[in-house]
């Protein structure tokens, strides 16, 4: 039983809530979020530019890295780009792209030169250090060896591409 007075409030009893009050952005702080924006997609679209347009511009092939076998140095998702170099002129420790031998496969892969001998390249995997069952002797005067990297901008390129793909067949419809 309560033994409040007509005249008293009992402060147990909850007073309805007060009507929410929505925070009206000011002109100010819209102008400075498109701002953001506007550098966020600006900065996406130059890291796109700069990381897939211009690297062809200067004699450099892309590649992704798809297997852990360069885990250590490259890691699976990471860009590689390699650039022409004479084969004559490529040593033990060079990090090169190629395919592999058709009796294996028929996949790019990145591995490291692990000997050269007579003409015959030995190639091995950092992750293990385990040598390649095949070895390479290239007929052509160039060999593409890796001079540098993007971490995890080949799942970034390879979903953009397939969008690209897919609407370039809708479009084709």
């Amino acid at each position: 039983m309560s033994s409040l007075s007509s005249g008293e409030l009992d402060e147990s009893v909850a007073s309805p809530p007060e009507p929410m009050q929505l925070e009206v952005c000011s002109p100010r702080r819209s102008r400075l979020r498109r701002r953001l924006a506007v550098r966020v997609v600006g900065g996406l679209l130059a890291f796109l530019v700069l990381a897939f347009v211009l690297p062809p511009a200067f004699g450099l092939q892309r590649h992704t890295i798809t297997d852990d076998a360069m885990s250590g140095t490259y890691e699976p998702g990471a860009v590689v780009f390699a650039k022409s170099q004479l084969v004559v002129d490529l040593e033990v420790g060079d990090v090169i792209t190629y395919a592999v031998p058709s009796d294996y496969g028929d996949e790019l892969v990145t591995r490291r030169i692990f000997d050269i001998e007579g003409g015959v390249i030995w190639t091995s995997r950092d992750s293990t250090g385990e040598i390649d069952p095949w070895t390479l002797s290239f007929s052509q005067l160039t060999q593409q060896r890796a001079v540098v990297d993007i971490p995890y901008a080949g799942y970034v390129y390879d979903a953009v591409s397939r969008s690209v793909k897919k609407a370039w067949n809708l479009l084709q419809r």
